[in-house]
């Protein structure tokens, strides 16, 4: 058996071996989080299933809808994520989430002020607007910004139900 000759050969390699081993079972056994080396093999258990539908963001310059074409993969994130950051903090359902399976407490609202955007729509534009300023080339005159529903069917995208956020 392997561990036999590599006990015989090297005591510190064994015991190591053995350590990870051990390890590697009692991370599996708990479900636990993920720590390198050791690694959670369940997370990878079951195929990623892909939604019926998202939630997209359509954000409109003097009169233009911004194209992810015309902006760099980074650029692009610093349009969009910051939309998608706000919206999905006021509703505080993430944090909610998060907060119970982090810090497993079943009332996290105490807590929420310390670790959610405490912005008003007004704050969030202007500065929006700002950092937008900052990527385009010419003067921001307007700015909308649009929620729209991406629908998934055989293989077509369809967008449906765009509204203007306030």
């Amino acid at each position: 058996m392997y561990l036999k000759q590599l006990y015989r050969h090297n005591k510190l390699w064994c015991g190591m071996l053995i350590f990870f081993i051990v390890a590697q079972l009692v991370i599996n056994y708990r479900k636990s989080f993920v720590v390198t080396p050791w690694y959670h093999y369940g997370m990878f258990s079951t195929p990623a299933l892909q939604p019926d539908s998202l939630q997209v963001f359509q954000v409109e310059v003097n009169g233009k809808i911004l194209q992810p074409l015309d902006f760099t993969p980074q650029q692009w994130d610093n349009v969009i994520l910051p939309l998608n950051y706000f919206y999905n903090t006021t509703t505080d359902t993430l944090w909610k989430k998060i907060c119970r399976s982090v810090f497993r407490i079943s009332n996290p609202n105490p807590l929420a002020p310390n670790y959610s955007i405490q912005l008003t729509t007004s704050e969030f534009y202007s500065w929006y607007q700002t950092q937008l300023q900052q990527m385009l080339p010419n003067k921001i005159a307007s700015i909308h910004v649009f929620s729209a529903t991406a629908i998934n069917k055989s293989s077509t995208l369809t967008i449906t139900k765009k509204q203007l956020l306030h």
